[in-house]
C-alpha cells in the first residue's frame, strides 16, 4: 500500500522534503500498527525524504526509523 502518493502538483519531486511523524513510543496490541509504521518509514525513504521524529526508541516510532534506516534515508532527531 502506497500511503504516500501524493498528486504532483502537491510535490516537487527535485526537492528533499523533512516529514514530521509524531506516533506512539508503544506497539499497542494491533500488530498491524507496527508494519503500517515501518513501511511509512520505508515510503518516506524510497521518495529521498528526511524524518524527523520527538525521540521514542521504541514501539511505532521506532518501528519507523528502522524502516527508514532500511532504505538508508536520513533521520532528525
Amino acid at each position: 500500500m502506497n500511503i504516500l502518493s501524493l498528486p504532483t502538483q502537491w510535490h516537487n519531486s527535485d526537492m528533499a522534503y523533512t516529514v514530521c511523524v509524531f506516533c506512539g513510543s508503544r506497539s499497542g496490541k494491533n500488530k498491524n500498527w507496527m508494519t503500517a509504521s515501518e513501511d511509512l518509514g520505508m515510503q518516506i525513504a524510497s521518495h529521498g525524504w528526511r524524518l524527523v521524529f520527538g525521540g521514542g526508541g521504541g514501539g511505532l516510532m521506532k518501528a519507523a526509523t528502522l524502516g527508514l534506516a532500511a532504505k538508508g534515508a536520513g533521520l532528525i532527531s
